[in-house]
């Protein structure tokens, strides 16, 4: 006898896995990342050089106008730009903030959005 759930079965306990996992990763996003952190705005998260650059990038980028190549940001670098790709920063979620930058300030906290993403 095949001990395999019915196929019925099947939907119920898929969702009940994700919403599980749904929350186990929001009780350690909450656990591990201080409150503090995430009334601060932009800045909350960026303690080091690295993490400051990502936000100065994200920054320059996500209120761009859009060029060529994609992910090219005209205030960075030299007079032509920087590719945001090459300075430290997260392509794909640069392209999607800046799909919906009308619902969002600079000082949106990019760093905090991106670990609860995660």
């Amino acid at each position: 006898m095949s001990a395999e759930p019915s196929a019925a079965g099947r939907p119920a306990s898929l969702a009940l896995v994700l919403a599980a996992g749904a929350f186990a990763g929001l009780l350690s996003f909450m656990v591990a990342v201080p409150a503090a952190s995430m009334k601060q705005g932009a800045g909350g998260f960026a303690a080091h050089e690295d993490q400051l650059n990502l936000v100065a990038n994200l920054r320059y980028f996500v209120w761009d106008d859009w060029r060529r190549p994609l992910t090219r940001a005209a205030g960075l670098g030299g007079p032509r730009g920087a590719v945001i790709a090459f300075n430290d920063a997260i392509p794909a979620y640069a392209v999607a903030l800046r799909l919906v930058r009308r619902a969002i300030t600079p000082d949106f906290d990019f760093i905090g959005a991106w670990l609860l993403f995660c």
